[in-house]
């Protein structure tokens, strides 16, 4: 498992943890949607920890 999978699985692991759905697009993207976060990303190891969590005001 090198560096990328690792960040993709702990995403995935903690957007679990949080409710958040994680949907493939037809277009390839993938779907990242929940009760306060709502984007679109090509690559999970792209998304950082802290992009799962509400914004802070």
């Amino acid at each position: 498992m090198n560096k990328r999978d690792h960040a993709r699985e702990g995403v995935r692991r903690r957007a679990a943890e949080l409710g958040i759905v994680i949907e493939a697009l037809p277009s390839g993207l993938l779907h990242v949607r929940g009760k306060f976060v709502d984007f679109k990303v090509r690559d999970l190891a792209d998304v950082l920890p802290h992009d799962l969590e509400p914004s802070r005001w």
